[in-house]
């Protein structure tokens, strides 16, 4: 059961992830000098190949402007949607 809620949980922060670097309007790219991380980590973060790391997620919501949470929640489950 562990490993479906693992997979639900990546899913959720891939689609996150996605739908806040598109709301920016940043590329893969221009989404990875800003967190000073890889387009290609980027890219394999988005396609849920890869799970990230604490720092990871920190670096990404600053340079998304959200709280880090933000990427981690069902945003469907969300009272307003930001």
């Amino acid at each position: 059961m562990r490993s479906t809620l693992v997979n639900e949980d990546r899913i959720i922060f891939k689609n996150n992830l996605q739908y806040y670097r598109r709301r920016n309007q940043m590329t893969q790219e221009e989404l990875g000098n800003q967190a000073q991380l890889h387009r290609t980590h980027i890219s394999a973060l988005e396609k849920g190949g890869s799970s990230p790391s604490l720092d990871t997620i920190t670096k990404l919501a600053q340079a998304l402007n959200v709280e880090s949470w933000y990427l981690l929640c069902d945003r469907k489950k969300l009272p307003v949607e930001e």
